[in-house]
């Protein structure tokens, strides 16, 4: 038997598992895997991740993990490698890692899984788009970073913490300026400039949120609700509940919007290929299970919540 982990703290809300043992079990059955997969939750405290990676890089049970809140950018340090955006030139963090030969190479799926989901989902086109993005942790990353990939016209990055604005903001002009993009990016503390963040919202094309307000049990929103309005989109990076106060709001208004378990499939899907794709010889594309992915996940939180 092979394992892959997802590391995080706290993890009682994930359904990663839900998904991904799914589509392993799909391949055993079709014979691609010649043995079984589990994906399996590790729960760690922040000293305990070295000791987490190391033993994922020595013992060969492991194809690799998925890093979720609060250790992707911290995973890296422990890292070989890193892959296309997940540079630290780029994102800057990571939420894949795949093992290859003893070697750790990170990634970020999260780019394709928020692409992916704007596109599917609220048919949402980034280009010459005005954005308002709540949160510079690595969520936000990466959707800032695949916000300039795509060309926005303008981009509004609102965070409690400044030194993680800054670093963002400074970030994302490098990334223009390597791609000779044109884009307007603005950082803003929401508590110590709440008017500036309210105008920023109320004339916003999509509004996202990459902050962990809202999850679970939390009746808070990152934004202030009053100032959104019909005509603009909701990306809501949290998927339980599947209708954050945040979003309940932008239903009210007649507003389009999208919870986050379309990025948690895509970007799952995009991580699964690469354990897969190494594992089990390359055999890419798995059509059968990414479709058996998918329904796992609806049948899960039901089928209208995807």
């Amino acid at each position: 038997m092979k394992k892959v982990l997802l590391i995080g703290h706290p993890l009682g809300h994930s359904a990663s598992p839900v998904f991904q043992n799914a589509g392993f079990k799909t391949l055993r059955e079709e014979g691609v895997l010649k043995e079984d997969v589990v994906y399996e939750l590790c729960d760690i405290l922040p000293s305990e991740l070295g000791n987490v990676i190391g033993r994922i890089r020595k013992d060969d049970v492991y194809l690799g993990c998925n890093v979720t809140i609060p250790y992707k950018v911290e995973v890296i340090k422990y890292l070989d490698r890193l892959f296309g955006l997940a540079a630290e030139d780029a994102v800057g963090a990571v939420n894949t890692v795949i093992k290859n030969s003893g070697e750790l190479e990170g990634r970020n799926t999260d780019v394709e899984g928020f692409s992916l989901g704007l596109k599917r989902k609220l048919d949402f086109d980034l280009k010459g788009k005005h954005i308002f993005l709540a949160g510079a942790g690595g969520g936000g990353r990466a959707v800032a970073f695949q916000s300039i990939s795509e060309e926005v016209k303008k981009i509004v990055i609102s965070d409690i913490d400044n030194n993680k604005l800054e670093r963002l903001q400074s970030d994302l002009y490098r990334l223009a300026a390597a791609k000779s993009i044109d884009v307007k990016i603005t950082a803003i503390n929401p508590v110590t400039d709440s008017d500036t963040a309210d105008k920023e919202i109320s004339q916003a094309e999509l509004i996202v949120n990459a902050t962990p307000i809202g999850m679970g049990e939390d009746r808070r929103t990152s934004v202030n609700t009053k100032v959104i309005h019909n005509g603009q989109y909701v990306f809501d990076l949290i998927y339980n509940p599947v209708e954050t106060v945040l979003l309940s709001e932008a239903k009210k208004k007649g507003i389009k919007y999208c919870n986050g378990l379309s990025m948690l499939l895509y970007q799952g899907v995009a991580a699964f290929d690469g354990w897969m794709a190494l594992f089990a010889g390359s055999q890419l594309p798995f059509p059968k299970a990414h479709a058996d992915m998918e329904e796992a996940l609806k049948k899960h939180f039901g089928v209208d919540a995807l």
